[in-house]
């Protein structure tokens, strides 16, 4: 006798005895059956079968028509069967999947970190919040000897690991130009040629790189399709916002990118934002122009890493804590 067969007369007991007992002990003797059906391999359809054959020992004078329904709940077990398998195969890799993003988060976290740098002359905050595990967002600052600082900030567009991926590239590429190339627009021009070719064909990346320099307190800086950054005047009270002409990155591998440059005076304020800032949502709206400005108007006086967590806390209350989109502001200050 196989063990399908002695498996079959197991249930047949364990059943006759339940309906005899029905007691606590026979359900526990039902759990443990049930367990071994599942490791056997046993289909509804052999289950039916033998739930058929004990009842028409137990009460042969049952109508036929009465185990016509047993066909049909069988039917409906297997199809229960089939997409309660599929949930749980999907369940298994959306846990893998949450594993891997988990990583990715923490092998993100160590290389994009970052030490805000001291400058003479200079006040700077930061602040960067991705929306799900890992960003799409990006920032750099690359101070040099001169007391000239660079800065450059990025979003990709699409999120996910494809997106931490291409940040992950994007930094590494920056780290190296940024030792020998300078000059915003060029730098750009060549890390264009590197995302077009080394990133899928339908992501692409904006990015605003500026170099401050400290001797003649100009700001140069070349946009790709970036948010423009604002400009706030200590002497006129106002804001200005610093827009410029370029495409995104990897869409033409030969696409120029024109050079700006600002005078910043003592006490003016240079802002950057990517679109999680200015594309805000609160109450299912989308955050205008003049409330962001009121924002920075009123804690432009602090100092820029206070301005900036300021600014952040007020807006992730807004949108009760939700945040639609990866959050990065920065904020330079000159204050000599």
């Amino acid at each position: 006798m196989g063990n399908k067969e002695k498996l079959q007369q197991l249930y047949e007991k364990v059943l006759v005895d339940y309906v005899k007992e029905q007691t606590e002990r026979g359900e526990h003797k039902a759990q443990l059956l049930s367990k071994k059906i599942l490791k056997n391999g046993i289909s509804p359809e052999e289950l039916s079968e033998w739930q058929k054959n004990v009842l028409k020992k137990m009460y042969p004078d049952i109508p036929e028509e009465f185990f016509k329904t047993f066909d049909f709940f069988s039917k409906i077990i297997k199809s229960y069967g089939i997409v309660l398998a599929e949930m749980d195969k999907l369940r298994l890799m959306q846990q893998q999947m949450n594993s891997e993003i988990e990583v990715a988060a923490n092998v993100q976290s160590l290389l994009l970190k970052y030490t805000i740098p001291e400058m003479d002359g200079l006040e700077i905050g930061a602040v960067s919040i991705p929306a799900k595990k890992v960003s799409g967002d990006y920032f750099h600052f690359v101070p040099y000897d001169n007391g000239s600082l660079g800065i450059g900030i990025a979003d990709v567009m699409g999120k996910g690991l494809p997106a931490a991926l291409c940040i992950s590239m994007i930094k590494g590429t920056i780290d190296q130009m940024s030792k020998s190339e300078t000059i915003p627009n060029q730098l750009l021009a060549k890390l264009n040629k590197t995302v077009e070719e080394n990133v899928d064909v339908n992501m692409f990346v904006s990015m605003l790189y500026g170099l401050y320099e400290s001797g003649s307190n100009r700001f140069l800086y070349s946009s790709a399709g970036h948010e423009p950054a604002l400009y706030y005047s200590a002497q006129s009270r106002s804001f200005e916002e610093m827009k410029t002409k370029g495409l995104l990155l990897g869409v033409n591998s030969y696409s120029e990118y024109p050079l700006y440059e600002k005078y910043v005076g003592i006490d003016d304020v240079l802002i950057f934002v990517t679109d999680g800032v200015t594309e805000s949502k609160i109450d299912g709206e989308f955050v205008e122009k003049e409330f962001l400005l009121e924002e920075f108007r009123k804690n432009i006086h602090l100092h820029p890493q206070d301005l900036v967590m300021k600014v952040c806390r007020h807006l992730l209350k807004l949108q009760h804590f939700k945040l639609r989109d990866d959050f990065t502001l920065i904020v330079l200050k000159r204050v000599s």
